[in-house]
């Protein structure tokens, strides 16, 4: 993934890294407009219910990110060099999949160890989403399924080309990995709305990237949130908060 060829040109100062950064906020910002709206459209017209959340996250995440990905290639249409820097070169397939198994778990233990801290050291216990906890809570077969094929394969899909694939990929290219680790963990951690656990989602952020990172394919990293959640909601269904 970190080829220098895909990494801002040597000398670039602060306040064009920062303005890189700034332009790809503002198309993030303006595609998740659209899916927001498409969303809260498709929910007036009765396509959701208020109990689908889950699945309305999703869409909205799907929409935003193919939105990202129109932007890209509106860009990139007549630039062949642009064309040529969206382009990664990728590790062979084994290779991949360790890196997708790694990252799975030291997602894991990394949300662990920051759950603990919180809760020992800061008096501030780390969380799931309310609305998830009083799913699981009710029990209903249909709803647990559709639950748990959202978080294990829709939210991957849809977040993982949204945060990593577009606003990372994106962000190295331009503004450098720092600030793309930086900013996409953040993005990645604040869209979740779970103040409790602001930090455990930045962790999983920068796990996430760094299988892209590491790895150069998006199914990689799809692949680690997967198992992540996979291994969460488990935890959830069989063993949940008292």
């Amino acid at each position: 993934m970190s080829k220098p060829a895909q990494l801002p040109p040597k000398g670039t100062s602060p306040w064009a890294l920062a303005s890189h950064a700034s332009t790809e906020i503002l198309f993030v910002s303006l595609s998740f407009v659209v899916g927001l709206a498409l969303s809260i459209a498709m929910h007036g017209l009765g396509l959701f219910s208020d109990e689908q959340t889950m699945l309305v996250s999703a869409v909205t995440m799907a929409v935003t990110g193919g939105t990202y990905v129109g932007i890209e290639r509106f860009l990139a249409r007549n630039d062949e060099r642009e064309v040529k820097r969206l382009l990664v070169e990728s590790e062979p397939v084994l290779r991949s999949v360790l890196i997708a198994l790694a990252g799975v778990l030291v997602a894991q233990a990394g949300a662990a160890a920051i759950a603990l801290v919180q809760t020992e050291l800061i008096g501030v216990e780390a969380k799931e989403q309310e609305m998830i906890v009083d799913l699981v809570a009710r029990g209903d077969r249909g709803e647990l399924i559709a639950l748990g094929v959202t978080a294990v394969v829709f939210a991957p899909l849809t977040e993982e080309l949204l945060f990593r694939y577009m606003f990372f990929r994106r962000l190295v290219h331009r503004a450098g990995p720092v600030i793309a680790f930086a900013l996409s963990a953040l993005a990645f951690s604040l869209f979740h709305f779970n103040p409790s656990g602001v930090v455990i989602y930045v962790w999983l952020g920068l796990v996430f990237a760094t299988t892209y990172w590491l790895s150069g394919r998006a199914w990689v990293s799809m692949l680690t949130h997967a198992g992540y959640n996979a291994s969460a909601f488990a935890v959830l269904v069989w063993a949940p908060p008292a």
